[in-house]
């Protein structure tokens, strides 16, 4: 639940590692372990997350490099666009950045807004 933009349960969460007393003491000790397991937690998440976007970037780089071809040629384009044609340089950038439209091509390539717009 959230109110005003606070989630509450972080909220919760948080006030497990608040404390009263001396911070040597057994509830301090108590939630310097709880923040730590939690910490770690989120850490472990936090890499099975990016290892689950690695692997996805890696399978849209094997799947997807037949399909520019086969739309390049359908289009009666030649297969393989020229090195360094805004088309071969997005084709590099979709693992990065796989939804883009003309105008982010246009920025981030340093492309004029049609060769942009050929290349998406």
């Amino acid at each position: 639940m959230k109110v005003r933009g606070v989630n509450l349960a972080s909220m919760r969460r948080a006030a497990r590692f608040r404390f009263e007393g001396a911070p040597d003491g057994p509830a301090a000790v108590a939630g310097t372990q709880s923040w730590i397991a939690t910490f770690a937690e989120a850490a472990a998440v936090a890499v099975e997350q990016a290892s689950a976007l690695v692997a996805a970037v890696r399978e849209l780089r094997v799947d997807g490099d037949g399909r520019p071809a086969r739309h390049r040629t359908g289009g009666g384009r030649r297969e393989v666009p020229r090195a360094d044609s805004a088309t071969a340089r997005l084709l590099a950038l979709l693992p990065e950045a796989p939804v883009v439209t003309a105008r982010t091509v246009e920025r981030v390539l340093r492309v004029s807004y049609p060769a942009a717009h050929e290349a998406v």
